[in-house]
């Protein structure tokens, strides 16, 4: 049931709002939208997209610039294009929590999301993309950030030459997504990573896909957790992909190694999932 016409752009003290869209934009659903942009005191603001015309997308992006006190912020379900949605994002300076469907964020687009002040939680989905991110052992990033969930992504952390780290996410379906670094003959001296960065993240989730690991030699004791100096809890949705029990399970104790050897010795959680995009209720702990 929509709304009467006009009456969102009255609700000037409301502070939570979950809506729904749909569909091309007609005349009263595009001057909804508009009318969020009055919304002074929103605090939370939950949007799922089933479907979005060019029109309606732009008229939300113009909306989200002018929520100047908004807190939580999730767009579920549809891929929002970026740049443009990015770019409106950074304005929202008192925004501390983030859930965002995106394709390609790119390496400028996880550069503004780390130039957020107050985000400290992060849920993230990057279809069929790869980003990178470089801070010194002196400045880190993502600073206040204390959980990260990426649903469909893997991670590593890589000291540089020059003594900066390097995190890196990428599609964990898209094989060509992923760094040489993911080697495990590149592994590198764990006594030599920076652990700044990020320096208060807790929990962090990822996907690993036990087949294109394992056609990329990759190995999950080499995603330089050890920068991650208040790391608490891992959890990770695990895809077998087709790939041989034996290579799973391999790959599965070498991530439970790099957790002992990690200081704070965090848990471990696996999920495993049936398919790519459903998980299954198969929860264990390590």
């Amino acid at each position: 049931m929509s709304p009467p016409c006009g009456i969102i752009k009255y609700l000037t003290s409301l502070q939570e709002l979950q809506i729904s869209l749909a569909g091309e934009a007609d005349k009263s659903k595009g001057q909804f939208v508009k009318d969020l942009a009055n919304l002074c005191e929103l605090r939370v603001l939950k949007v799922f997209i089933v479907s979005m015309d060019e029109r309606l997308r732009l008229d939300l992006l113009e909306s989200l610039g002018n929520l100047h006190k908004l807190q939580h912020l999730e767009l579920q379900h549809g891929y929002i294009e970026l740049p443009s949605f990015i770019d409106d994002l950074s304005i929202l300076q008192n925004l501390s929590s983030l859930h965002l469907d995106v394709r390609g964020l790119g390496d400028q687009g996880l550069q503004i999301l780390d130039e957020m002040p107050n985000l400290c939680y992060l849920e993230l989905h990057d279809s069929n993309g790869r980003a990178t991110i470089t801070g010194t052992a002196n400045q880190g990033y993502f600073k206040k950030l204390r959980s990260r969930r990426l649903k469909r992504s893997m991670i590593q952390f890589v000291v540089n030459e020059d003594s900066g780290v390097s995190f890196t996410m990428w599609d964990s379906k898209i094989s060509d997504n992923y760094p040489a670094a993911i080697d495990s003959k590149m592994k590198q001296d764990s006594s030599t990573r920076a652990r700044t960065v990020m320096p208060n993240l807790e929990a962090l989730s990822f996907q690993v896909v036990g087949s294109i690991m394992a056609c990329n030699n990759g190995s999950l004791d080499n995603l330089g957790l050890e920068c991650l100096a208040s790391l608490q809890k891992v959890t990770v949705s695990l895809y077998p992909g087709g790939a041989p029990g034996d290579v799973v399970q391999n790959q599965k104790a070498a991530l439970r190694h790099a957790i002992q050897d990690h200081p704070n010795r965090p848990t471990l959680q696996f999920k495993y999932e049936s398919h790519y995009y459903e998980v299954a209720n198969q929860v264990m702990m390590i």
